[in-house]
């Protein structure tokens, strides 16, 4: 039986507010990445196309964290990403070093080489990687 490929893709760009640090260390980035890979871990999500939204990769800075996500639907990821900034400001709040962050963005990708073209740019272009799939 063949697999569904989705040929399309989002790229979640998520920065942190004017004059202030997203991730302070490596650990708030493990932190974060952690977070958001629990949000799908043994729960299949779907966008509005019934294709399985799938996180991919993702790269971060000291202020901004970029996820490329396979399928997708703005709504189900601002969802998504909402719940992992609760926890993760909660938790960099217990650490008294509170997070501020900024506007987010949702990209649509379109294409399979477009997908692979924005996943190398990222690694080319963070201090931090996490591949997923």
């Amino acid at each position: 039986m063949k697999e569904k490929t989705t040929d399309y893709g989002m790229l979640v760009t998520v920065t942190a507010a004017k004059d202030s640090y997203l991730f302070v260390d490596g650990i708030d980035m493990d932190r974060y990445m952690a977070t958001l890979i629990k949000m799908f871990d043994g729960k299949k999500v779907y966008d509005d196309s019934s294709n399985e939204v799938v996180p991919l990769s993702a790269g971060m800075k000291s202020e901004t964290a970029q996820i490329v996500f396979r399928g997708g639907d703005e709504e189900v990821l601002r969802r998504i990403m909402r719940s992992v900034h609760i926890s993760y400001s909660a938790y960099r709040k217990n650490k008294k070093l509170p997070v501020k962050f900024g506007k987010s963005t949702y990209d649509i990708i379109e294409g399979i080489t477009k997908l692979k073209e924005t996943q190398k740019i990222i690694r080319q272009n963070s201090s931090f990687i996490c591949c997923i799939k």
